[in-house]
């Protein structure tokens, strides 16, 4: 992995992976990149400050502290504060996630969970 090296270097204190990579092959990230500190799945994704506290923080020499976090991604609640990363007149906003079929060619619904919405209310808030 090409960020390792940074870790290698110092110039970076870990390598922490998030998301659908994290939730496809949580049972192989840390045996196939053992360059890896940290794995959070979809579900776990407001664990990130721990996630981050906890393999950055000193270590014994020679000691190696690993971190995962695996939620149900079904129970992930939708929305929240948000960190505006466009101009202005323009925001993104996710409405759903998930998906209920189950189609032989995709992994959506195995990673992201099953179909769910934000009540209205949420939105127009």
């Amino acid at each position: 992995m090409e960020c390792a090296a940074y870790k290698n270097d110092g110039n970076l204190k870990a390598l922490i992976v998030t998301g659908c990579l994290a939730e496809r092959y949580r049972d192989s990230i840390f045996e196939e990149l053992p360059e890896v500190d940290a794995i959070l799945d979809v579900g776990s994704i407001h664990n990130i400050v721990e996630a981050v506290e906890s393999v950055t923080t000193k270590r014994k020499k020679g000691s190696k502290r690993k971190y995962s976090s695996y939620e149900k991604n079904d129970e992930v609640r939708l929305g929240g504060d948000r960190i505006l990363t466009t101009p202005d007149y323009t925001a993104y906003i996710k409405i759903a996630e998930g998906c209920d079929n189950k189609c032989a060619y995709c992994a959506i619904p195995g990673i992201r969970g099953k179909f769910r919405s934000r009540p209205m209310e949420d939105l127009v808030a």
